[in-house]
């Protein structure tokens, strides 16, 4: 995508998107400077390091911080949290080496696409949301985005395609006809707009889906875009702050539309006792039953399988046996203070 890219009035001259790798074998060798500098072998190599040195540290060091006490054993746990740190961060950057692009996922996985559409300026703060959302639009089909020009290694999250400045805006064009579902997260930029457009003129209103941000000006300048572009759907205003209690990686909640384009605002209900047990240890796996359970109605009305979380009863036991442990304690305690017991 380029920096300057065409407005709504230009899509009508827009050439017909042919199939992803249509003519792949016709005229010149297409360049590759627009595609991220990747190394698959490096990148298993960083991860090897990565988990060798993180054992070797550990079998180093755990000793030392159990044999010394106060400011040494202070000075140790500094050093680990610091090699800890640094040794994610290069596993990570294997990660990113050894990432698929969205093409690689599309040729492997024959279900209709998911896309995500959103402002490259949100790249950086929505790689927790991109997690949680990927987990849950696996239900449906391969979750994918257009790549940011100019990355030299993909971003952790979602699996992305990176387009010369002349085919953006045709490949997004064929994902669009060709997607059981869109995702966007509302932004301002006037390639946003673009996609906006396309996704109003070529989908059922079901199945566009847009994110609201927790920032009420980002939402309204959202809106203002939408409008002044002439883009016919209705967006419903900024939830209130008990409609959006329960927020999720920066997003207050979604809004999904009905078949004359009017907008709904769906929140993100509490969810505890969702969802699988680890889904409660970090803030981005508890956005995941929440996310499904915002979904909904996007399900009812579209019909795609998204599943929605059980009730975790084996975590609402485990809570149960605890309390009466400590109920049980605490009685027998007082039995013996008070000499019942002895």
């Amino acid at each position: 995508r380029p920096g300057c890219r065409a407005g709504p009035e230009g899509v009508t001259a827009m050439p017909r998107a042919q199939p992803l790798g249509a003519d792949i074998e016709k005229g010149p060798p297409m360049s590759q400077e627009h595609l991220p500098e990747q190394n698959p072998s490096r990148g298993r190599l960083y991860q090897r390091i990565a988990i060798g040195l993180g054992i070797v540290a550990a079998i180093v060091l755990l000793p030392l911080l159990a044999d010394s006490k106060g400011f040494d054993r202070a000075m140790w746990g500094v050093l680990a949290f610091a090699i800890g740190f640094a040794l994610f961060a290069l596993y990570q950057q294997g990660e990113r080496h050894t990432a698929p692009s969205a093409d690689d996922v599309l040729a492997e996985d024959p279900r209709a696409p998911v896309l995500y559409l959103r402002s490259f300026e949100d790249d950086e703060e929505a790689v927790g949301l991109e997690y949680s959302l990927s987990d849950v639009m696996d239900d449906v089909g391969p979750f994918v985005a257009v790549g940011r020009p100019g990355d030299k290694l993909p971003p952790l999250g979602v699996p992305r395609s990176w387009q010369r400045d002349e085919d953006w805006q045709p490949y997004v064009i064929d994902l669009l006809n060709r997607s059981a579902l869109v995702v966007m997260l509302a932004g301002r930029t006037e390639g946003l707009a673009w996609e906006l457009g396309q996704a109003a003129r070529r989908l059922s209103p079901e199945r566009l889906v847009v994110l609201v941000p927790n920032q009420q000006a980002s939402y309204e300048r959202f809106q203002t875009m939408a409008h002044e572009a002439g883009i016919p759907l209705q967006l419903p205003p900024f939830p209130t702050r008990d409609a959006a209690r329960y927020g999720a990686d920066n997003i207050s909640g979604l809004v999904y539309f009905d078949h004359d384009w009017q907008g709904h605002f769906s929140g993100f209900p509490k969810s505890f006792w969702k969802g699988n047990s680890h889904e409660i240890s970090t803030s981005s796996t508890r956005a995941n039953p929440r996310i499904r359970l915002a979904l909904k109605p996007v399900a009812d009305a579209t019909g795609l399988p998204i599943q929605m979380p059980r009730t975790n009863y084996f975590l609402i036991g485990m809570l149960g046996y605890l309390a009466a442990a400590l109920i049980f304690i605490g009685v027998l305690a007082w039995l013996v203070s008070t000499g019942v017991l002895k």
